[in-house]
């Protein structure tokens, strides 16, 4: 079998280059440019791993030690959650990658020539990263907006739910101006005592309407217990990722 052994490196380096581009864009890092080409360098060498007789399972351990090598070489080691992070997203684009080029060889190899495959392995990784990059971050932003939240009501009664916090809910009681979230009626049990509610005019998107507001004994979201917030009653059900309560943008103070 013949090996094209400065195409084989030219190919690894360039598909270390975009996974670590990728994870130093994704994980925010600001690392030079020196430094992914370098990460680059040191991945491409086990290139040469082709010319030793190994086997698979040799192989395998060999390569997830030395990828925390390519990471520490092009991110520094820093802490162990930093370390581990970086970690992880290097092999889960790494598997992504290599599942596109699996997929390409599948379907590919026989119809085309191989000088074919690596073009096309060059001319759509890129994008195949890129896509991954922006989907990973449109979840991130997505998600840094979501919470559990604990509800704690006067007779002890607790409910533990999803919540989100929406920055356009800006509703206050008319009489205390304390801030109010939002809670699904139907998680209430159903021999709740509701004690001494307050009813405040609430507009939601196509309607006006009145709110039934409960003062909670407190609620709690990351360890951090909040008194001044006040718990709507709403008939809705809020209807996206199994979101049971809308926060209020009061609580972006609360350092969530």
């Amino acid at each position: 079998m013949v090996i094209y052994l400065d195409l084989l490196w030219g190919l690894n380096f360039f598909l270390d280059f975009l996974i670590l581009l990728i994870v130093s864009y994704t994980l925010r890092r600001g690392v030079t440019l020196r430094r992914v080409i370098l990460g680059s360098l040191v991945g491409s060498l086990t290139t040469f791993l082709v010319f030793f007789k190994l086997s698979n399972l040799f192989l395998n351990i060999f390569k997830i030690l030395y990828g925390g090598l390519i990471v520490i070489v092009t991110f520094n080691l820093g802490s162990k959650k930093y370390f581990w992070n970086n970690l992880t997203y290097f092999y889960m684009s790494s598997i992504l990658l290599g599942g596109f080029m699996y997929f390409l060889n599948n379907n590919f190899n026989k119809s085309y020539s191989l000088n074919i495959n690596y073009l096309l392995v060059i001319l759509l990784s890129p994008i195949i990263l890129y896509l991954y990059y922006k989907q990973n971050k449109e979840i991130k932003t997505k998600y840094q907006f979501y919470y559990e939240i604990t509800i704690t009501f006067r007779n002890d009664e607790v409910i533990k739910t999803k919540a989100f916090l929406d920055t356009g809910n800006t509703l206050k009681d008319p009489y205390a101006h304390k801030p109010i979230i939002l809670l699904s009626k139907k998680l209430l049990p159903k021999d709740i005592h509701i004690h001494s509610p307050i009813i405040v005019p609430y507009d939601a998107l196509n309607h006006h309407s009145l709110l039934t507001v409960i003062k909670p004994k407190y609620i709690k979201i990351n360890d951090v217990v909040m008194n001044k917030y006040l718990v709507g009653l709403s008939e809705e059900d809020f209807g996206f990722d199994g979101v049971s309560c809308i926060l209020n943008k009061e609580m972006l103070k609360e350092n969530l």
